[in-house]
């Protein structure tokens, strides 16, 4: 009724439960956890290994850009979009995917590298509910490198993928997650090209208001 048992009289009780050893006094003792606490525990230890980053794989992708008039330069020199995506897999199966901004090749090469070589080392092998901790890890450690461009885009992709991974494993939204919806509706925006030429950028709000954006 106590709880505990002495260790000569434990081999019979461990077939009924699982012992917690401790040691009161000099004398060692074993605590015996019921069954339904080692289900427990087990359940929530698989639980947390479903959820650990195993692997982390940049996608480089690229889209012929969509036709422009004849007025209007494309401000990509190969006319392809680049898009770098990261596919993030758990132990347990679960897939998420991000995005970083990439638009010309040699980014998306630079992208892709810092994304396999740099980040995936830093979060391979943690559980996906430390992403806020991990992220903000990450960013101190690659503090010397700036707090923009290269890295931090090739880190927002991994930090997207794991709120798809969270989101996906707790059957709610990101906006759930992030303390619930504000708003049923958002401003949408049309992206310019550049703002060093009056003209051009003129014919882009033109275009873009033309469009019914």
């Amino acid at each position: 009724d106590s709880g505990f048992a002495t260790r000569s009289n434990t081999n019979n009780l461990a077939l009924r439960s699982t012992a917690k050893r401790c040691v009161s006094k000099g004398e060692e003792f074993l605590y015996l956890l019921p069954l339904t606490s080692c289900k427990h525990t087990f359940e929530t230890v698989e639980q947390e290994q479903h959820m650990i980053i195993d692997r982390i794989e940049p996608i480089a992708l690229r889209l012929p850009a969509p036709k422009r008039p004849a007025n209007v330069p494309s401000p990509l020199a190969s006319g392809d979009i680049c898009f770098t995506l990261c596919r993030v897999t758990t132990q347990g199966g679960l897939v998420g995917y991000g995005e970083c901004l990439s638009l010309r090749p040699p980014m998306q090469n630079a992208l892709f590298a810092t994304i396999r070589d740099a980040i995936a080392p830093h979060y391979l092998g943690k559980p996906v509910g430390q992403k806020e901790a991990l992220n903000l890890a990450a960013r101190r450690r690659f503090a010397s490198f700036g707090r923009a461009g290269t890295v931090m885009n090739a880190l927002a992709a991994v930090d997207i993928a794991l709120w798809d991974i969270a989101g996906k494993a707790s059957g709610r939204s990101i906006s759930a997650m992030l303390g619930g919806a504000r708003r049923n509706r958002v401003p949408v925006m049309a992206s310019l090209d550049k703002y060093d030429h009056p003209g051009r950028a003129r014919q882009r709000v033109e275009q873009a208001l033309a469009s019914g954006v």
